[in-house]
């Protein structure tokens, strides 16, 4: 992207151009050998940059409980108790404007924006490990390398606040990894707000690349341009002072600053002298201590190793994987359809069915291979989680172990991108409602230290995943008492510890009686369930009062296929999601009957469940079956309430391939969507959550 970007840009005028790009994409470039990096980059940036518009948008980015929102006497002084910027102010500003002539103008843009969000995710989990391992080298050298990067390129596009903010934290990164100064909590906190000023720049990017329209004489892209004078301030103090106590005796001045700072040499010389040295290669050669060729065949092996990492990942086109996978699903269902075909067929020839059989096993394979291209780890989102949790225990003064098990398990990148909220509300219930303070837990005799956990495993065809803590666990009286004063639960009623927990997920309830930035308002564990059985899944509740409490979602590996029941209803198949499905049942005499004001139902071993005919509700006219005790009734479950729907016969299990209903349909009540069957028909895939909505 930067090599395209400075041969796209330049003046006809400059003649020679080179520059150099390693694997994280670090960019120095000479102009007749007279024009540094930095240079070129800042003066490029000022041909591009233009007036800012009055817009302004309110951003703040993680202020502290106490900020008191004014800027301290000394530009850029650090709260050392708090460890954190102490001054919050408002990242309010205009925009950089720049002009997009072409289509291909923009696509740097958006490619910029891609990139970007890769380097932030890698910048955040490096600053997170470092904060456990302040003196991993290896770390620190990778941050560098990525703030640079974002650097070099930001001052080129001319996103003039992240290459400001870059250029700071990467002067101070500089100090710390030529051990000038170690680490420490309050670098951590400065350092990941650096993060979330250049994410909420990249955001702003990529919204506004959206809304341009190239090839138009005005056609420009905003960048948004903030203020992050205080941020900038205590970055380069750091870089300047280092932390209180910094300057170790394990971490002498070296050679080259006393000399420079006596006058003696300048930054040049000194610079020119540091690449003057030799490679480790040849001083091990001329020591004697390797031969020439070992050297030779140890830098061959690095050359390689670089060239298999830039080459063991490409980015595909989700749309493409899409259209794949599509086409591989009606190769799918063309075997099916040619193998029941044969089968029907009196005189068919064996070696033919044996051909179509081994072709619907080499189509699975293609089809389970592009299914493995949309699978993504849940890595990324875990690390965003782990952000959460230490920004809540500072804020809450908790005192917190957080945990993640499992990161590499794979789940299809559509579910990941709904993941996000829920998660977020399952971890503040459990800083916020599970785990007590650090006073109270030792007065329970735990430790002051609690564990919150994130965990995923796939089980049964589905994906896990589990958010437990070490807290209080959950309080069946609080819980019942509140549901009752909000009308929720009738007094007086016998209900079972599970059917207490699943209270929680009312909309409106809470525990808390004042609400905060974390929790209170009600809202948290509904958008949880809710936002989870759209994708298919459910959200189970396991805990002991005293010990903790665990929540566990359940989701289909991929939205692009669904494990279903085809179902029969007169001449009509429909498909109903396994993961909502319980049982079967052919309901014996005297089991159904009909209550004033609820309509019929359905006793399942002394539990009573609302009776929904489809052929009524889904106007089936030749069904086979209208008195329910000669069809079949498949009990499911949805918004943790279960209902009994009946059906003329079960087909059987089969794995179908999702197909949109196109926008004539779109939103049809109670369908998720279509499929083609084996045997060619068509088949409905019904939204249990829709259907009992309708009933």
């Amino acid at each position: 992207l930067y090599e395209k970007s400075m041969m796209e840009g330049l003046e006809d005028g400059q003649k020679a151009l080179g520059f150099t790009m390693d694997g994280t994409g670090i960019l120095s470039a000479h102009i007749d050998g007279g024009i540094t990096s930095d240079d070129l980059i800042n003066r490029t940036s000022e041909l591009i940059k233009a007036i800012g518009n009055d817009f302004e948008i309110e951003v703040v980015i993680a202020p502290s409980e106490d900020a008191t929102g004014a800027v301290p006497e000394e530009a850029g002084q650090v709260d050392e108790q708090a460890g954190v910027v102490p001054a919050s102010e408002t990242l309010v500003e205009s925009f950089d404007t720049v002009p997009i002539a072409t289509s291909d103008d923009l696509m740097l843009y958006t490619e910029f924006y891609s990139e970007t969000v890769d380097t932030i995710h890698s910048l955040e989990s490096d600053l997170l490990e470092l904060e456990s391992d302040p003196t991993n080298y290896d770390l620190i050298n990778n941050l560098f390398r990525g703030f640079h990067s974002l650097k070099g390129a930001a001052g080129f596009l001319g996103a003039s606040t992240m290459n400001l903010v870059c250029h700071e934290a990467e002067t101070l990164l500089d100090k710390l990894r030529k051990k000038v100064f170690v680490c420490d909590q309050v670098m951590i906190d400065v350092f990941l707000r650096s993060v979330d000023v250049i994410n909420v720049i990249n955001d702003g990017l990529s919204a506004g690349a959206e809304e341009v329209k190239p090839n138009l004489p005005d056609a420009t892209l905003k960048i948004p341009r903030l203020n992050v004078d205080n941020l900038v301030g205590v970055l380069a103090t750091l870089a300047e002072n280092g932390p209180a106590g910094a300057g170790t005796e394990e971490s002498p001045e070296r050679l080259g600053d006393i000399l420079m700072a006596n006058n003696s040499i300048t930054k040049g010389q000194l610079d020119s002298a540091l690449s003057a040295q030799k490679p480790i290669g040849q001083i091990l050669v001329e020591m004697g201590a390797v031969d020439e060729k070992v050297v030779g065949n140890a830098l061959q092996v690095q050359t390689e190793k670089k060239k298999k990492a830039q080459a063991a990942s490409l980015k595909v086109d989700t749309e493409k994987l899409d259209g794949l996978l599509e086409l591989v699903g009606e190769l799918v269902i063309s075997q099916s359809i040619v193998l029941q075909d044969s089968a029907l067929s009196e005189d068919v020839n064996k070696n033919l069915v044996k051909s179509i059989l081994n072709l619907g096993k080499i189509t699975r394979n293609i089809q389970d291979h592009v299914m493995s291209l949309r699978m993504v780890p849940l890595r990324q989102t875990f690390q965003k989680m782990s952000r959460l949790v230490r920004d809540l225990s500072k804020k809450m003064g908790k005192q917190v172990n957080f945990v993640s098990v499992g990161e590499d398990t794979e789940i299809d990148k559509t579910l990941i991108e709904e993941l996000n909220d829920p998660l977020v509300h399952l971890l503040r219930n459990a800083m916020d409602h599970g785990l007590e303070t650090p006073e109270e837990r030792q007065a329970s005799g735990k430790n002051a230290e609690g564990t919150v956990t994130l965990s995923a495993y796939h089980s049964g065809g589905n994906v896990h995943i589990e958010v437990s803590d070490d807290g209080k666990g959950l309080n069946r009286e609080r819980i019942l008492e509140k549901a009752i004063d909000k009308g929720l639960a009738e007094e007086g009623a016998k209900l079972s510890d599970e059917e207490v927990h699943t209270l929680i997920f009312m909309p409106g309830f809470s525990t808390h009686d004042v609400a905060t930035d974390i929790s209170g308002r009600g809202v948290g564990m509904d958008v949880v369930r809710s936002n989870i059985e759209k994708l298919g899944g459910r959200v189970d509740i396991t805990g002991k009062p005293g010990q903790g409490s665990t929540f566990t979602i359940k989701l289909p590996l991929t939205m692009a296929i669904v494990d279903g029941m085809i179902v029969k209803i007169g001449e009509n198949r429909f498909v109903i999601p396994t993961v909502s499905i319980r049982e079967s049942i052919r309901p014996k005499k005297g089991e159904i009957s009909t209550v004033h004001n609820e309509g019929e139902v359905i006793n399942v071993r002394g539990s009573l469940m609302p009776l929904v005919r489809l052929f009524e509700l889904l106007k089936v006219d030749d069904a086979k079956y209208h008195d329910p005790y000669e069809g079949l009734v498949i009990i499911v479950e949805s918004e943790n309430r279960t209902y009994g729907f009946m059906v003329d016969d079960l087909i059987g299990q089969q794995q179908v391939v999702i197909k949109s209903l196109g926008k004539r349909f779109k939103g049809l009540a109670g369908v998720s969507g279509g499929t083609i069957l084996g045997d060619g028909r068509v088949g409905l895939i019904l939204d249990v959550t829709g259907v009992v909505g309708m009933n």
